[in-house]
């Protein structure tokens, strides 16, 4: 864990004593393995290599998700902010970049839609250990639905880009909630389709919190 990350983990802690319930997760590059690292080690420069190899700088920056009418995008450390709309702690997680809204009538949207063979779809459930208490994120494959669910998180990647482990981790509930991470495959010299994300950026918006002020709450305050 570098820096960076570290960082961004502590602003997490403090935003979640003084700010506005967010979800937040980490989009980052997903790991290489090397079977044969031994054998090239012993190839001359080869580690000299390696080494400047890990001052090149990954790009998590940029990759666009779609929540609860907003857009937002990931930051140089791959994370995610997306200001909560639902007080449950159970997500759809769709990986896709064929969306596309159904219009009731002109300019009102009814749904959004997506095609199978160009989505992934996964649950992100908040469970608790029988035995230990612990409350942890359950990650699993979901069916596909003709519609997709109100308060969907939409990662608008193709989903052949990006690597969603399934199973059990630690949850990390409360105003900030921090979700699983997520890993993407995309190369430091990969450029996605701007072009997609563009027709349909237009219908949403950053959240914006109304709040009704009567003549009665006014009265409370003054006294």
């Amino acid at each position: 864990m570098n820096n960076k990350t570290i960082w961004s983990l502590l602003i997490l802690i403090i935003n979640n004593i003084i700010s506005e319930p967010t979800i937040n997760f980490f989009i980052k590059e997903y790991p290489k393995l090397e079977s044969n690292y031994t054998e090239k080690s012993a190839i001359p420069g080869y580690m000299g290599y390696k080494s400047l190899k890990n001052y090149i700088p990954t790009y998590n920056e940029g990759i666009a998700c779609l929540y609860a009418g907003a857009i937002n995008f990931s930051d140089s450390n791959g994370l995610v902010r997306l200001m909560r709309s639902d007080i449950k702690n159970n997500y759809y997680l769709i990986v896709t970049d064929d969306l596309k809204p159904k219009f009731s009538v002109p300019w009102v949207i009814d749904k959004w839609e997506c095609k199978k063979e160009n989505s992934a779809w996964y649950t992100i459930t908040e469970v608790t250990d029988e035995l230990t208490k612990t409350k942890l994120w359950k990650v699993e494959k979901s069916k596909y639905e003709d519609i997709i669910p109100k308060f969907s998180i939409i990662i608008f990647v193709p989903k052949d880009k990006i690597y969603v482990p399934e199973g059990f981790s630690i949850a990390e509930t409360g105003q900030q909630i921090l979700l699983p991470t997520i890993y993407h495959k995309l190369k430091n010299y990969e450029v996605l389709d701007s072009l997609k994300i563009l027709h349909i950026k237009q219908f949403f918006s950053p959240v914006k919190k109304l709040f009704d002020k009567s003549n009665l709450l006014i009265e409370q305050i003054k006294s």
